[in-house]
Protein backbone atom coordinates (compact mmCIF):
# COMPACT_ATOMS: atom_id res chain seq x y z
CA UNK A 1 0.00 0.00 0.00
CA UNK A 2 1.47 3.46 -1.25
CA UNK A 3 1.46 5.83 1.68
CA UNK A 4 -1.41 8.32 2.64
CA UNK A 5 -1.38 11.55 4.74
CA UNK A 6 -1.76 11.85 8.12
CA UNK A 7 -3.94 14.93 7.24
CA UNK A 8 -4.53 17.51 4.49
CA UNK A 9 -4.97 21.19 4.74
CA UNK A 10 -8.94 22.09 3.51
CA UNK A 11 -8.81 23.89 1.14
CA UNK A 12 -5.67 23.35 -0.36
CA UNK A 13 -5.43 21.16 -3.49
CA UNK A 14 -1.58 20.26 -4.00
CA UNK A 15 -1.55 21.70 -7.34
CA UNK A 16 0.39 24.21 -9.09
CA UNK A 17 3.69 26.39 -8.20
CA UNK A 18 4.62 25.31 -4.69
CA UNK A 19 7.03 23.50 -2.86
CA UNK A 20 7.25 21.11 -0.18
CA UNK A 21 8.96 18.90 2.40
CA UNK A 22 8.29 15.22 2.22
CA UNK A 23 9.04 12.89 4.77
CA UNK A 24 8.49 8.99 3.86
CA UNK A 25 9.49 6.17 6.56
CA UNK A 26 10.11 2.80 5.71
CA UNK A 27 7.58 0.14 7.63
CA UNK A 28 9.09 -0.64 11.01
CA UNK A 29 11.70 1.72 10.06
CA UNK A 30 13.68 -1.23 8.24
CA UNK A 31 16.34 -0.01 6.80
CA UNK A 32 15.31 -0.71 3.08
CA UNK A 33 17.58 1.80 1.76
CA UNK A 34 20.83 0.47 2.99
CA UNK A 35 20.83 -2.00 -0.22
CA UNK A 36 22.80 0.41 -2.55
CA UNK A 37 21.56 -0.90 -5.64
CA UNK A 38 17.89 -0.66 -4.30
CA UNK A 39 19.01 3.09 -3.35
CA UNK A 40 20.28 4.00 -6.36
CA UNK A 41 17.51 2.69 -8.66
CA UNK A 42 15.03 4.46 -5.19
CA UNK A 43 16.79 7.89 -6.65
CA UNK A 44 17.04 7.43 -9.93
CA UNK A 45 13.46 6.64 -9.88
CA UNK A 46 12.46 9.86 -7.95
CA UNK A 47 14.01 11.92 -10.45
CA UNK A 48 12.16 10.59 -13.33
CA UNK A 49 9.18 10.74 -11.81
CA UNK A 50 9.52 14.29 -10.42
CA UNK A 51 10.38 15.39 -14.60
CA UNK A 52 7.18 13.39 -15.15
CA UNK A 53 4.76 14.97 -12.40
CA UNK A 54 6.64 18.71 -13.44
CA UNK A 55 8.65 19.03 -10.38
CA UNK A 56 11.99 20.26 -9.80
CA UNK A 57 13.99 18.72 -6.78
CA UNK A 58 15.28 21.01 -4.91
CA UNK A 59 17.05 18.38 -2.93
CA UNK A 60 16.43 14.89 -1.72
CA UNK A 61 18.23 11.96 0.69
CA UNK A 62 17.40 8.69 0.96
CA UNK A 63 18.40 7.34 4.58
CA UNK A 64 18.70 3.93 5.25
CA UNK A 65 15.10 3.85 6.88
CA UNK A 66 13.34 7.36 6.09
CA UNK A 67 13.21 9.61 2.86
CA UNK A 68 13.70 13.38 2.58
CA UNK A 69 12.33 15.47 -0.37
CA UNK A 70 12.12 18.80 -1.22
CA UNK A 71 9.72 19.32 -3.98
CA UNK A 72 9.11 22.09 -6.15
CA UNK A 73 6.27 22.69 -8.66
CA UNK A 74 7.25 24.17 -12.11
CA UNK A 75 3.91 23.81 -13.81
CA UNK A 76 0.18 24.69 -13.31
CA UNK A 77 -0.41 21.36 -12.95
CA UNK A 78 2.34 19.71 -10.91
CA UNK A 79 0.22 17.54 -8.41
CA UNK A 80 2.61 16.41 -5.55
CA UNK A 81 -0.23 14.17 -4.18
CA UNK A 82 -0.22 11.79 -7.70
CA UNK A 83 3.78 12.18 -7.42
CA UNK A 84 4.01 10.78 -4.16
CA UNK A 85 1.27 8.01 -5.21
CA UNK A 86 3.88 6.94 -8.44
CA UNK A 87 7.07 6.85 -7.10
CA UNK A 88 6.34 5.05 -3.27
CA UNK A 89 3.70 2.53 -5.52
CA UNK A 90 6.72 2.06 -8.05
CA UNK A 91 9.59 1.51 -5.31
CA UNK A 92 7.07 -0.28 -2.98
CA UNK A 93 6.41 -2.44 -5.64
CA UNK A 94 9.63 -3.19 -6.38
CA UNK A 95 10.63 -3.64 -3.15
CA UNK A 96 7.41 -6.25 -2.44
CA UNK A 97 8.56 -8.50 -5.40
CA UNK A 98 12.24 -8.58 -4.16
CA UNK A 99 11.37 -8.90 -0.23
CA UNK A 100 7.84 -9.58 0.00
CA UNK A 101 7.40 -7.04 2.68
CA UNK A 102 6.11 -3.74 2.58
CA UNK A 103 8.39 -0.85 1.85
CA UNK A 104 6.63 2.28 3.18
CA UNK A 105 4.77 2.73 6.81
CA UNK A 106 1.08 3.66 6.33
CA UNK A 107 1.44 7.02 6.10
CA UNK A 108 3.82 9.98 5.15
CA UNK A 109 5.01 13.41 6.13
CA UNK A 110 4.28 16.85 4.13
CA UNK A 111 4.46 20.66 4.39
CA UNK A 112 4.02 23.23 2.40
CA UNK A 113 6.73 25.69 2.15
CA UNK A 114 5.74 28.85 2.71
CA UNK A 115 7.18 31.63 -0.04
CA UNK A 116 9.36 33.36 2.70
CA UNK A 117 11.30 30.23 3.27
CA UNK A 118 14.91 30.05 1.33
CA UNK A 119 14.84 26.51 -0.53
CA UNK A 120 18.17 26.11 -0.28
CA UNK A 121 18.16 26.31 3.19
CA UNK A 122 16.02 23.19 3.23
CA UNK A 123 17.64 21.66 0.75
CA UNK A 124 20.86 22.25 2.99
CA UNK A 125 19.08 20.69 5.78
CA UNK A 126 18.15 17.81 3.79
CA UNK A 127 21.53 17.00 2.14
CA UNK A 128 22.86 17.53 5.75
CA UNK A 129 20.80 14.50 7.14
CA UNK A 130 23.58 11.88 6.67
CA UNK A 131 26.29 13.96 8.13
CA UNK A 132 24.30 14.59 11.69
CA UNK A 133 23.54 10.63 11.61
CA UNK A 134 27.39 10.11 11.51
CA UNK A 135 26.99 8.12 8.41
CA UNK A 136 29.48 10.32 6.76
CA UNK A 137 31.74 13.02 7.66
CA UNK A 138 30.85 15.18 4.42
CA UNK A 139 27.44 15.84 2.97
CA UNK A 140 29.34 15.52 -0.61
CA UNK A 141 30.12 11.47 0.07
CA UNK A 142 27.05 10.25 0.54
CA UNK A 143 25.55 8.51 -1.99
CA UNK A 144 21.86 8.84 -1.24
CA UNK A 145 21.42 12.56 -1.74
CA UNK A 146 21.44 15.30 -4.62
CA UNK A 147 19.43 17.33 -6.63
CA UNK A 148 17.58 18.05 -9.83
CA UNK A 149 18.79 21.57 -9.86
CA UNK A 150 21.61 22.36 -7.19
CA UNK A 151 25.21 20.74 -7.54
CA UNK A 152 25.80 19.45 -3.30
CA UNK A 153 28.57 22.26 -3.47
CA UNK A 154 25.87 24.88 -3.86
CA UNK A 155 23.39 23.73 -1.38
CA UNK A 156 26.02 23.47 0.85
CA UNK A 157 26.78 27.31 0.31
CA UNK A 158 23.30 28.20 2.13
CA UNK A 159 23.67 30.07 4.81
CA UNK A 160 21.37 29.59 7.83
CA UNK A 161 20.15 26.51 9.84
CA UNK A 162 16.88 25.61 8.73
CA UNK A 163 14.97 22.86 10.49
CA UNK A 164 11.37 22.05 10.60
CA UNK A 165 9.37 23.56 13.21
CA UNK A 166 6.55 20.77 13.13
Amino acid sequence: MAPHRLHRLPAFDYRGLHAYFLTMCTSDRHPAFANHAFAADAAAQLLRSATTFHFAVPAYCLMPDHVHIVLEGEQEDSDMKSFVQSWNTSVGFRWRRAHGTALWQGRYYDHVLRNDVALLEVARYVVMNPVRASLVQKAEDYPFSGSSRYTIAKILEAAGDWRPTW
